[in-house]
């Protein structure tokens, strides 16, 4: 550690407020301060001038300087706390990078952390107790009106043991670590769960002039920023001071408005003057300006002790808790960040629209179709859910604030009008007229078709597979990859349960098995070229839930459930909206569950999800859109549906997965399905190996049991076949009366609870059979075959 105990008190004070810690003067003999107000924001030592006159022993102000302690009183209580919420003490104070304060008393530790940046929470002081009323753990910064609470720093002495306060720990406290999201978490957990019983724990807003991300030494570090809020500080304390008082008092004001260093001080303390007209002499402004000394104790707390006695009130900087995940910080001073100039030839809501695009292009893009944001965070797209949106535009009005305030001090007359442009951009109309107007900016916007659009890239829990290799690549913004399965890609991930669990179902037909796996495989991808659809049929205890239900949460985003009315034949006059179409844009794999027992298909439906053409859907109370399919519909039934048509249109899509194992007794696990969700990884391995099998050989090549179940089910549900057979003989010479015939057809139908349908349809198909409509002496014949009575 640099700072060494012993150093002289003032020393070591300017360090710390050149390195944006605020302080606070304590007598000698003493832990804690004696001055009234030493906790308020107006009353923290921040200017080195006075920093350096401290004599005694010296404070931190956690609230004032974005930082907290972790106090253990008692260690081994300490520690049980704190592990049964997750947080292992041994290893905070083992971290590389902690910054301890040594006290020189047995026992006892604290740890100082630096508090996140942009966090909506409360920061208020928690003290945990033992049963026995003694203090076991304290998370220290504010107290319950907002203020802050202070920590001895060296190279404070001790009043108890007469010891030097040390710095201890391998971190430096330069560069304090930012408190890990764990103990975060226990301590706003804890504060939540004691308002619940009692009253709101206060908020506490970020501190004006604390830029935690930069810890770099300023050489006059004053409370206030040269900034929006600063500037509004500033001008509504004037607001409640005139300057046509005693020669003093208005001396004192004007040296106030000088202690913050702003470039613009010289302005605003004219500006300020000139309301008393009748006083004003710009010379003798001058010449006070010029007269300023920051040694003489003059500081921004003299004009807010004016402003106070007529009723002002500090402003807040945040009067609403701030959104936290924010993908990008904007590049106002003070913070990281690249920085992004203002074209300030551009005007009004147009360049405050480039200016967002500029800052966030490639961290926030907006989707035409559902008329949403997404954000880039944690190396994906995701959707704004709570304002992300509206908060970078007011990061964005920030930015342009700090670059209008850069200007003050070459060009005067053009600053202020920018600065009177940026004050306008905060304004909630200006706000919305920037996100609108930035959808327009170039890569600022995309339609729902341009999302997970390459159909052989799959989005899992650690990166983006490329299905046609296999191989884990990292996500880009420009991939605009928004879905995930809810499993990593793990090469050295295996599935033994899984495995197992196939040869079960599918009775060792290993054949099968490398069917199911390239058809998981297919349905990976975001592909339709197949233009089928799979059937996974039999009766209960077989074992097609738990492998839906693995499939389906493996495949997570990806994955849609639809209601059996999506395949239900619908009645001809029925044009209602189907929002279950609608829902099935983007999905790769729609799961159908349970069909009803004598259900029709609905043919059309059928060759539309799983064909190539575009659908077009029409939600509840909207208008008709258009998506091009990228999904196989999994059915799971018990009961085959009712396919009428026999024309290969139809069957040719149509895959028959066979689920006829029986799994009772003993070969019944009821914990199998948590056994194979812990094989995830695995199983998501080997439903990629799949997919890329599949697009190595081009094709899903079934085994001969899958073909064979299709070909029964064809059979099984030729209607006509079967009424031809009961009703007909196939005779070359033999003809029967088309009304004839067309009355026995309904009446068959109708005594095995089938529809009929039209004449014409059945003339049509008998044709497509081999038996063609002739007409002879008047009379409509069908020709090849003979009825039978």
């Amino acid at each position: 550690m640099t700072a060494k105990s012993g150093t002289n008190t003032g020393t070591q004070a300017v360090e710390y407020v050149r390195h944006r810690l605020a302080v606070c003067a304590i007598p000698h003999g003493r832990k804690g301060p004696t001055a009234n107000g030493w906790n308020l924001l107006e009353n923290a030592i921040t200017s080195p001038a006075t920093a350096a006159t401290l004599t005694g022993n010296v404070g931190l102000l956690h609230a004032w300087s974005g930082t907290m302690a972790l106090d253990v009183d008692d260690w081994g209580r300490a520690s049980e706390w704190l592990l049964a919420r997750g947080v292992n003490l041994g290893q905070l104070f083992a971290a590389s990078d902690r910054v301890e304060i040594v006290s020189g008393r047995a026992g006892r530790g604290k740890l100082l952390f630096r508090l996140p940046t942009s966090l909506g929470a409360s920061f208020q002081t928690l003290q945990i107790k033992g049963d026995d009323g003694e203090m076991i753990l304290e998370f220290r910064c504010t107290d319950k009106g907002g203020n802050s609470v202070q920590d001895v720093l060296p190279p404070s002495i001790h009043p108890d043991t007469g010891r030097p306060y040390q710095w201890g720990g391998s971190g430096d406290w330069r560069k304090l670590s930012v408190i890990p999201d764990a103990l975060l978490q226990v301590w706003q957990d804890e504060l939540a769960k004691r308002a619940r019983n009692s009253a709101p724990a206060a908020f506490l807003p970020p501190p004006p002039g604390f830029a935690p991300q930069s810890f770099a030494p300023q050489p006059g570090f004053a409370p206030l920023e040269e900034g929006l809020f600063g500037m509004t500080v500033i001008e509504t304390a004037l607001d409640h001071v005139s300057p046509d008082v005693a020669y003093d008092e208005w001396r004192n004001i004007v040296w106030a408005i000088m202690s913050t260093g702003w470039r613009c001080a010289p302005q605003i303390a004219h500006g300020w003057s000139k309301l008393a007209p009748h006083r004003y002499d710009q010379a003798a402004v001058d010449a006070l300006i010029r007269e300023f000394d920051p040694t003489k104790g003059i500081k921004i707390a003299t004009l807010f002790h004016y402003a106070k006695q007529n009723g002002w009130t500090m402003p807040q900087q945040y009067p609403f808790a701030v959104v936290s995940s924010v993908p990008q910080a904007p590049p106002i001073p003070g913070h990281v960040g690249p920085y992004h100039p203002v074209d300030w030839s551009v005007h009004g809501d147009i360049r405050n629209a480039r200016h967002f695009a500029a800052i966030f292009g490639g961290s926030l893009l907006y989707i035409r179709g559902i008329k949403k944001w997404l954000r880039w965070s944690d190396d994906r797209w995701v959707l704004c859910d709570q304002g992300q949106e509206i908060e970078a535009a007011k990061q964005a009005a920030q930015a342009m604030m700090a670059d209008a305030m850069a200007g003050l001090s070459s060009d005067q007359d053009r600053a202020k009008w920018r600065v009177k442009e940026a004050v306008a951009a905060h304004h909630i109309s200006r706000i919305k007229a920037t996100l609108e107007l930035a959808r327009s900016e170039p890569g600022m916007s995309a339609g729902q078709a341009d999302l997970d659009a390459n159909p052989t890239l799959l989005g899992v829990g650690n990166g983006v597979v490329d299905l046609k290799s296999s191989a884990l690549i990292s996500n880009r913004p420009d991939m605009l990859i928004t879905r995930h399965c809810v499993a990593d890609h793990d090469m050295a991930a295996t599935c033994p349960r899984w495995l197992q669990f196939m040869d079960e179902v599918f009775a060792a037909d290993q054949a099968t098995i490398d069917s199911v796996q390239r058809l998981l495989g297919y349905a990976l991808t975001g592909l339709n070229i197949e233009e089928i659809i799979v059937f996974c049929i039999g009766f209960g205890a077989n074992g097609k839930s738990i492998f839906g239900n693995i499939v389906n949460r493996i495949i997570g985003g990806y994955s849609k459930v639809a209601p059996h009315s999506l395949l239900a034949a619908r009645r001809g006059d029925d044009h209602s909206a189907r929002g279950d179409i609608v829902m099935l844009e983007g999905a790769r794999l729609v799961s159908v569950n349970e069909l009803p027992g004598g259900m029709h298909l609905d043919e059309q439906a059928v060759k539309a999800l799983a064909g190539r053409e575009s659908i077009s859907a029409r939600p509840l109370y909207g208008e008709f859109f258009t998506f091009d399919p990228r999904f196989t519909v999994w059915v799971r039934t018990n009961h085959r549906p009712i396919v009428k048509g026999d024309d290969d249109g139809i069957w040719r899509r149509i895959v028959v997965l066979p689920f006829r194992q029986k799994f009772e007794g003993a070969q019944r696990d009821p914990h199998l399905e948590p056994k194979l969700w812990a094989e995830r990884n695995g199983i998501l391995r080997w439903m990629i190996e799949g997919a890329r099998q599949y697009l190595t050989k081009g094709a899903l090549a079934l085994s001969p049991a899958i073909l064979a179940e299709q070909r029964q089910y064809r059979r099984e549900s030729d209607l006509l076949g079967e009424f031809l057979a009961d009703c007909t003989v196939a005779d070359p010479a033999g003809r029967a009366a088309d009304r004839e015939l067309f009355v026995k057809w309904c009446g068959w139908c109708d005594g095995n609870g089938h529809k009929a349908g039209s004449k014409a349809t059945f003339t049509q198909r008998l044709a497509e059979r081999g038996f063609p409509i002739c007409r002879s002496n008047g009379q409509r014949f069908y020709s090849g075959l003979r009825a039978v009575q």
